[in-house]
């Protein structure tokens, strides 16, 4: 008698298998992609995962809730990129590689949006391993965005 699919699913799920979720694994690519364009020195695709205008005024929606929201968006953009860079001066001339990454809490930001928060990323630098923590990755317009990187000793 031949096992039933279901008790082969009960069998991979009890051996500690994941499967990740198609969400799960588009922060992933997200994530493994932001990294090695921290690797390559390549701004343009590391602004790529963060955080754009569009994206922040599609979270926040209602101007009369903020009081200048033009400098309260180049603030947070200034903020943003010299994260970046300063996580790409902490890994100059150092060979990346992402080892393992862990979704932290899933929850709902502003007005509904999809986000996760405090999801780690083990990043191998020239074989040592160098904890990350993504404080916040939001979901918008079905595009995974990082927007808050702080919260690291490397930032």
């Amino acid at each position: 008698m031949k096992p039933s699919l279901f008790l082969f699913g009960l069998m991979v799920f009890s051996a500690g298998c994941h499967i990740p979720a198609p969400d799960e694994r588009a922060v992933k690519q997200m994530l493994t992609t932001f990294f090695a364009a921290v690797e390559r020195d390549d701004e343009d695709m590391a602004r790529a995962c963060l955080i754009d205008l569009d994206a922040f005024h599609e979270l926040n929606p209602d101007v009369a809730a903020r009081v200048d929201a033009e400098s309260f968006t180049a603030t947070l953009m200034a903020e943003l990129i010299q994260n970046y860079r300063d996580m790409a001066r902490f890994f100059e001339g150092r060979k990346l590689k992402v080892k393992s990454i862990k979704l932290g809490d899933n929850w709902y930001q502003y007005k509904g949006h999809q986000a996760f928060k405090d999801t780690e990323v083990i990043v191998s630098a020239d074989g040592e391993e160098v904890p990350v923590i993504i404080r916040g990755i939001v979901r918008v317009e079905g595009k995974w965005r990082i927007v808050d990187l702080s919260g690291n000793d490397m930032l």
